[in-house]
């Protein structure tokens, strides 16, 4: 009896054993070879990714003594066992990738993100891109970033229709972006920042853009009035050259609008639906040439965060904040702007504000240093260069105890409060205010 039931065990071991085994890849032994190759022909150096939260030499696993379908960073597809896909982000590599790996034709998903030394200084160079990425015609990722690609925009990616994500930033890319690839049928994601001789343009593009990334390219032209498709859910174009009036679709851009550094004109719209941009979180235009009064719509949105519209030439007064106004803001720069009036009473319903910079306005009025106390986590605070009469009397010394930076520049002021609590307090800025300034004892 026991030795039948030594014999049962054994099948059903045996059984389990094939079930369990046929459920994974087997490496295919020309791309184990080929992916061997390539990584003999790369150095690691874990400086490389120091940029990375976590980094990690992923290429030391591979050896032959390991099916190259459970390498790290190594997908096989579980019918063909071809290597699709190849993630090597973050993986301390340094050399010229990928120029002994022939078989891409079967790749979906291929990242290098992440491994180099600083913005100008990379570890990682791909100087035949082109060639390269023409073979890749089952790509739906693709990440390049930080790799040294250091040529001209790959032409053969727009053959790459079916892409779903593209991250080509800090390449060193130069000549024309290709404005055809803004019509494949399934990029969600398109990262360029940061090739500043990047030629760049947008027309009325088709994709089902959900991020567009193009800081610091050569933009060309104003952005268009309208698109085919949805505003994407994330917009950056900083420091890129542009010119012109914000189009309508923008203010359709659900999570953040990022248009900073540019030489964008005309004004913000008066109002806007409050329920359109609920989810957005941030809102950066500064140092462009906007004109026309500030809305009130910005402090109503319930997500904003951050609201940099600093060096620009608004002007006009701050109109009130109707209702208890936004519940989320942290950041709001108004600073080197034409402002005028004085600050709304209902401005200060911003409770949650944590960076206030008001500076360099025409601000006016008498202001108590205390009002600012409902903002329980103010960092940050400049009233320097306006016309307003700044008191500086504290009803407790405790508050405004978390103050790491204090502007009152030409704020009129003859007296300053007791400082004893303000531990965090790094700069303090008290010039050009009355000849004699009398500092309270504790």
């Amino acid at each position: 009896m026991q030795y039948l039931l030594g014999i049962v065990v054994t099948l059903l071991c045996l059984i389990l054993n094939l079930v369990v085994t046929s459920c994974y890849p087997t490496c295919r032994s020309d791309e184990r070879s080929a992916l061997l190759g390539f990584s003999n022909s790369m150095s690691i150096d874990p400086t490389a990714s120091f940029r990375c939260t976590i980094s990690r030499a992923k290429t030391m696993s591979w050896n032959n003594s390991i099916d190259c379908c459970q390498w790290d960073g190594i997908t096989c597809d579980s019918l063909t066992s071809h290597v699709i896909g190849l993630d090597l982000g973050c993986s301390q590599l340094s050399g010229r990738c990928l120029t002994r790996y022939p078989n891409y034709e079967n790749l979906n998903h291929l990242t290098f993100f992440g491994n180099l030394e600083t913005d100008d200084d990379y570890w990682l160079e791909m100087p035949d891109a082109n060639s390269i990425i023409e073979n890749l015609t089952s790509l739906s990722y693709l990440d390049l970033g930080s790799v040294f690609i250091n040529s001209n925009f790959p032409a053969s990616l727009v053959n790459l229709s079916s892409l779903m994500y593209l991250d080509l930033s800090r390449c060193g890319l130069q000549g024309k972006f290709s404005s055809d690839i803004l019509d494949f049928p399934y990029l969600q994601t398109l990262h360029l920042e940061g090739n500043s001789d990047l030629v760049t343009k947008l027309g009325s593009w088709s994709s089902p853009l959900i991020y567009l990334g193009l800081d610091y390219t050569k933009f060309s032209g104003q952005l268009p009035y309208s698109i085919n498709q949805t505003s994407p859910s994330y917009l950056n174009l900083r420091g890129c050259g542009v010119h012109g009036p914000i189009p309508p679709w923008v203010w359709n851009v659900t999570n953040q609008i990022s248009l900073s550094n540019n030489f964008l004109t005309g004004g913000l719209p008066s109002s806007l639906n409050i329920h359109t941009l609920s989810n957005l979180s941030s809102l950066y235009l500064k140092h462009n040439m906007l004109t026309g009064t500030i809305p009130s719509w910005p402090f109503q949105l319930p997500s904003l965060i951050n609201l940099c519209l600093q060096i620009n030439q608004f002007s006009g007064s701050l109109s009130d904040v109707s209702g208890n106004g936004s519940n989320s803001l942290q950041l709001l720069s108004l600073r080197n702007n034409k402002i005028t009036g004085q600050i709304p009473k209902s401005f200060f319903n911003l409770s949650t504000l944590a960076n206030l910079d008001l500076s360099s306005n025409n601000f006016i009025g008498n202001v108590h240093l205390n009002m600012f106390s409902v903002f329980e986590n103010l960092d940050t605070l400049s009233l320097s260069l306006n016309s307003l009469s700044v008191s500086t009397k504290l009803n407790s010394s405790t508050m405004l105890s978390k103050l790491s930076y204090l502007g009152l520049s030409s704020c009129n002021i003859s007296e300053f409060p007791y400082l004893g609590n303000q531990e965090r307090l790094e700069m303090l800025y008290l010039d050009n205010n009355k000849s004699e300034v009398s500092f309270l004892d504790g």
